[in-house]
């Protein structure tokens, strides 16, 4: 061979390396690398795990207020029992810690979030970006018609198709003369995913809906405020807006029980005393005791009107505001269930630099 064959086929190769190199560092990450790939699904794994497996430690940190982002040193919303742990059964406490709108006090941020699940700091810089999403495995909407004294309850699936079937347990707060009332009526859907329910003229003014949908041993709980005045239901605690007064110190607790015919609603009295705790714009009122599965609870305001607390539940948790299209992430996808609701949780993760 001659030494300008050597010449050209020399040329030739450095020609396909530097080809190669230039098409890496322009191909779309998804097809760089499957081992880009494996790094996120096993970091969306171990993240999944230690959050629907792991109460946290202090284990007992969703209901106690004292307990704050900074006490933490092991996150988990794995409801924390004593003698046995369901799996995937979260703490609606530890749940309701990750909505923004709760006291800065109680609120976990995702700074933190990222630190304690070792995904990165924001002081060294975040290695992995995470969103979780709680998507009801039923879509439960409530809507109420003044001219009527009507109330439609509307099932549909996660994907928005209507729910035939589904066995409707509905709960009305009211004011009365004798002070807080509770009404429940039940129904079930149609072939459109409705349930019209009409009420009792006796409580043609709701304050507050409650209904949960029942439909193949799935079952999804949502509210509707019409007039009261909405606080925070947390542990053992009530926490009120400081502007909002109390007309006594009774409440009305709302709580779940499975009978023959489904989920059933039960009410009884407690009483309530302002304690040592205080929050910024907020009162902390203590409750003498909390039945398991509570939906609510109620109290009467000074100006006539009902002040309801109940779980509130999150859509969404992200270390990254707004949407987020990140071209290389990974998603898992887990049933789990928070207090009598069942929920999807989907978890997406992705690199926030490689």
């Amino acid at each position: 061979m001659k030494t300008y064959e050597y010449i050209f086929a020399a040329a030739i190769l450095v020609a396909i390396l530097l080809a190669a190199t230039f098409l890496t560092g322009i191909s779309p990450p998804p097809y760089r690398s499957i081992s880009e790939i494996e790094q996120l699904k096993m970091a969306a794994q171990k993240v999944m795990a230690q959050i629907l497996l792991s109460p946290g430690y202090p284990e007992d940190w969703g209901g106690d207020i004292n307990i704050g982002a900074s006490n933490l040193s092991s996150f988990g919303l794995a409801v924390s029992t004593v003698f046995t742990r369901e799996v995937f059964v979260l703490d609606p406490d530890k749940v309701q810690r990750l909505n923004k709108d709760m006291p800065d006090e109680l609120y976990i941020p995702p700074e933190k979030f990222s630190e304690l699940l070792g995904l990165g700091s924001i002081d060294a810089g975040l290695d992995y970006g995470v969103r979780i999403e709680f998507i009801p495995a039923l879509k439960v909407t409530i809507g109420f018609n003044e001219s009527s004294n009507a109330v439609e309850v509307k099932v549909e699936s996660e994907h928005g198709m209507p729910i035939s079937g589904a066995n409707v347990l509905l709960g009305v707060f009211c004011v009365g003369n004798d002070g807080i009332n509770f009404y429940k009526e039940r129904g079930q859907t149609g072939l459109d995913g409705k349930c019209i329910i009409y009420l009792n003229f006796n409580y043609s003014n709701p304050s507050f809906l409650v209904a949960i949908a029942d439909y193949n041993d799935l079952r999804v709980m949502n509210t509707t405020n019409r007039n009261s005045h909405i606080s925070y239901l947390i542990g053992n605690y009530l926490l009120v807006k400081s502007n909002i007064e109390l007309i006594n110190m009774n409440a009305t607790q709302v709580f779940a029980i499975l009978s023959d015919m489904g989920p059933e609603f039960r009410s009884v009295s407690c009483s309530i005393s302002e304690g040592n705790l205080s929050m910024v714009n907020y009162k902390v009122y203590n409750m003498s005791y909390v039945e398991s599965n509570i939906i609510a609870v109620a109290a009467l305001a000074a100006d006539g009107r009902l002040i309801v607390a109940y779980k509130n539940i999150p859509g969404s948790y992200s270390s990254v505001a707004g949407e987020v299209y990140a071209p290389l992430a990974y998603m898992l996808e887990r049933s789990v269930r928070i207090g009598i609701s069942s929920y999807t949780i989907r978890l997406r993760i992705w690199r926030m630099s490689w």
